[in-house]
């Protein structure tokens, strides 16, 4: 099991977000932290920039991994069409 980190700003983006998406993506980071490597998750590598992300629906959760620590870092929570701005 991984532990999660929020960067402060992603916090506050998730706060922003609708109740029945944010239950929604809760629940997909807790699966990521118990296996990062879910194939039933919807995880890609990020090619403009270094870590991963994570879709759920129309939300994109940012992070970065260290599996040597095992720690998973939440950077980013945005709406599809301001993810990757």
């Amino acid at each position: 099991m991984y532990d999660i980190l929020f960067k402060k700003s992603a916090v506050k983006e998730l706060n922003k977000v609708p109740v029945y998406d944010k239950e929604r993506i809760i629940n997909a980071i807790h699966s990521l932290a118990e296996n990062p490597y879910d194939n039933t998750l919807d995880i890609k590598k990020l090619t403009d920039e270094p870590g991963y992300r994570l879709r759920v629906g129309d939300w994109r959760v940012i992070y970065s991994k260290e599996d040597a620590l095992k720690i998973i870092s939440i950077t980013r929570v945005k709406h599809r069409k301001e993810a990757y701005k």
